[in-house]
């Protein structure tokens, strides 16, 4: 992959990401304006998580005929599209309809470019990290826009601000991207990875999904209420979430061309167990907003080693398949956790809801222990 190709696609990454990432702080809006509760707050993003599973599955295959640049383009420009409608609506129906149809573009990214940064042969890790570290940037990037233009602008006219440049994005990944043929890319792969592990591997990480989907939804929500800040300074407290998972992303970017990658998969898959049970305690502002770092180092920090571990074993050609199958079953789990939890909050409380949080964090993490002791016994066995 290109260092040109590679800078885009972090761009890209960071506004896709945007679309993820500033929803939780829109809907922690929406809940008030329009007086939901947390079951039905959590809806939407039950619902744009749901397009992004369904459709992420489709865009692997169909870049073999369409190519990378033509799906990305119109992902770029179906999502702006509607995010920037999202701030025309004034009933929760409307609403839903206008972020499925942004989930459904913001669905061809990750599955497609993921596969073309894993086309990498010089640092693959470290391009992994620059890649993740873009999406943490651009979010960064979006919460403080949001943070010093949302008292004076509202979010509508904010938000608005922040879907245009995606119009922009969709003419460069569709007339600046490059990519070799596929009879230039390596088609070894470091070893083969057997069905079952496979297995394993998909299942760990959509129960680690639904801990994701909690977090996502409801941190800014959590911020809001239950530290009782306004939203410009909850935003920016929101916003070290993200700075945590620009450090995590460079740095176990940088650890996976060196370290085991499901052992730093399992690392940050277990550490946010914990956190998840120290942050719901009486602690300090302070301290909180350190955890909250401390999180989004472990949460964005997954995923440089996680994708290594699997363009590892997985040929060039499949590579985008099976990137859209993993996000698609994450996301799925992800669809469902906010509802979910957002129903736990309603019956309990948002501090018991958010608690139990560390239990998928935990059995996620389970899995990749797994994998991670059968790669050492099996290594062992061949000496």
């Amino acid at each position: 992959m290109s260092k040109k190709n590679l800078i885009l696609g972090s761009v890209g990454h960071g506004y896709n990401d945007m679309y993820f990432y500033i929803l939780p702080i829109l809907i922690s809006l929406f809940r008030i304006e329009l007086n939901l509760t947390y079951t039905e707050t959590g809806l939407i993003m039950t619902v744009f998580m749901a397009n992004v599973a369904v459709f992420s599955t489709a865009w692997g295959p169909l870049s073999v005929k369409l190519g990378y640049r033509r799906l990305l383009s119109l992902g770029f420009l179906v999502a702006s599209l509607g995010l920037l409608t999202v701030t025309l609506v004034s009933n929760y129906t409307a609403l839903i309809l206008l972020v499925a149809l942004t989930g459904i573009g913001v669905s061809t990214f990750h599955p497609l470019t993921t596969a073309m940064v894993s086309f990498s042969t010089k640092k693959p890790g470290f391009s992994m990290g620059v890649f993740e570290g873009g999406g943490a940037a651009g979010t960064i990037f979006a919460t403080v826009v949001i943070s010093l233009l949302i008292n004076s602008w509202g979010w509508r006219w904010t938000t608005a601000l922040l879907a245009l440049p995606g119009f922009l994005l969709a003419y460069a990944f569709l007339s600046k991207i490059r990519l070799h043929n596929q009879g230039e890319q390596s088609q070894t792969v470091g070893r083969p990875t057997p069905v079952q592990i496979l297995i394993l591997f998909f299942v760990g990480r959509t129960i680690r999904g639904l801990a994701a989907g909690a977090v996502l939804a409801f941190l800014p929500t959590y911020i809001l209420e239950i530290w009782h800040l306004r939203p410009s300074i909850g935003t920016l407290v929101y916003a070290v979430f993200f700075l945590g998972g620009l450090i995590g992303a460079l740095f176990f970017g940088h650890l996976a061309d060196r370290l085991n990658h499901i052992g730093l998969v399992t690392v940050s898959t277990f550490i946010p167990a914990i956190l998840m049970l120290l942050i719901t305690q009486s602690i300090p502002l302070s301290l909180g907003i350190l955890l909250i770092m401390i999180l989004g180092i472990c949460f964005i920090g997954f995923f440089p080693p996680h994708n290594r571990w699997i363009a590892e074993g997985i040929k060039h050609e499949q590579r985008g398949k099976f990137f859209g199958f993993g996000i698609a079953l994450e996301t799925i789990a992800v669809a469902v956790s906010p509802i979910l939890f957002g129903f736990i909050a309603d019956r309990t409380s948002l501090i018991a809801s958010f608690r139990s949080v560390g239990i998928p964090w935990f059995l996620g993490g389970l899995f990749f222990a797994i994998i991670f002791l059968w790669q050492k016994y099996k290594n062992i066995k061949s000496i």
